[in-house]
């Protein structure tokens, strides 16, 4: 059985994640998206589809943009 498969995501598509949601914050740092909840880790996220992501420092935990008409509303986490 093979790990998980990282996708590639356009450039533009993942800065236009970048953004404050809540306690939740999304930044582009060095061509990452990272996740920081709070004063929480920042967490690397890692590209699953165009709008789900997982972490390494927490296996069981992604991260999904929700959209509405083609812009980004907010994030959902998924446990």
């Amino acid at each position: 059985m093979s790990g998980p498969v990282n996708v590639v995501v356009p450039e533009g598509i993942l800065r236009s994640y970048a953004g404050t949601y809540g306690p939740r914050r999304i930044t582009w740092e060095g061509g990452f998206l990272y996740y920081q909840r709070g004063e929480g880790t920042k967490m690397r996220m890692i590209p699953m589809t165009e709008d789900l992501f997982r972490f390494e420092e927490i296996e069981y935990f992604r991260l999904k943009i929700v959209r509405q008409d083609g812009k980004v509303t907010g994030v959902e986490g998924r446990y």
